[in-house]
């Protein structure tokens, strides 16, 4: 008896969560109604000026960009991701900063901002976000 009472409530709980995502939006913005959803940042376009896409290199195409991520290399990667985030902070929270000492492999599309260059035993990858 108590396992038929607790599989009909499991079945109505998850019947009334269901319904409550499908009608009125689950709470996560991606309803009908606005307000509290997540909302994309903007971008400043002085900021996307002075990273703008070049596409000549295919590792990088921001010269900017690759300036700042030699200039800032150091002797191990977590040193390196460190300088480049605190490098790169001045230009708002827009990139994705990654340092490895092994081959990766990444796609970017042609519109985004991607630059990666080595020096000592790694590469670093930043990524405009």
């Amino acid at each position: 008896m108590a396992f038929s009472y607790t599989l009909c409530l499991s079945l109505i709980l998850a019947m009334v969560i269901t319904t409550e995502s499908l009608f009125f939006g689950g709470g996560g913005g991606g309803g009908c109604c606005g307000g509290c959803g997540r909302k994309k940042r903007s971008t400043e376009d002085m900021e996307r000026e002075r990273f703008d896409a070049e596409h000549s290199d295919k590792l990088c195409n921001s010269p900017e960009l690759k300036r700042i991520i030699r200039k800032n290399m150091a002797s191990d990667p977590a040193k390196s991701k460190f300088n480049l985030v605190n490098a790169l902070y001045p230009e708002g929270d827009h990139f994705f900063v990654v340092c490895t000492t092994g081959d990766s492999l990444y796609s970017a599309p042609r519109s985004s901002i991607f630059c990666s260059s080595s020096s000592f035993n790694h590469t670093c990858y930043v990524f405009g976000v």
